[in-house]
């Protein structure tokens, strides 16, 4: 994989953070989607969508709740990603040259 920046352990680190996001989202948007559409094609006095309207506050609150606690994980993926880049560090043949394997 190409790293744009050189940084790695950012990227990798922006790249979990954007995963995270949109796995997160994509849970409370079908929810809250399937509300929408329901609450559309249900009769007036029928209250079908509160089906998928109850357990909103609970998505929520889970959502909130993961996001808070996968920092914890994603920090120790980026401690670990720079300790291997550190250690794979080889000198070239040639005095003060560097090679980097990852």
């Amino acid at each position: 994989m190409a790293h744009l920046s050189g940084f790695y352990r950012t990227q990798s680190g922006i790249q979990t953070l954007i995963l995270y996001s949109i796995n997160i989202g994509l849970v409370t948007t079908i929810c809250a989607i399937c509300t929408l559409i329901i609450w559309e094609i249900s009769p007036p006095l029928r209250f079908l969508w509160t089906i998928f309207y109850d357990p909103m506050g609970s998505i929520y609150v889970n959502s909130l709740l993961l996001s808070l606690n996968a920092r914890k994980r994603i920090r120790r993926r980026m401690q670990i990603t720079i300790a291997l880049s550190e250690s794979l560090e080889i000198w070239g043949e040639n005095e003060g040259e560097r090679l980097c394997i990852i």
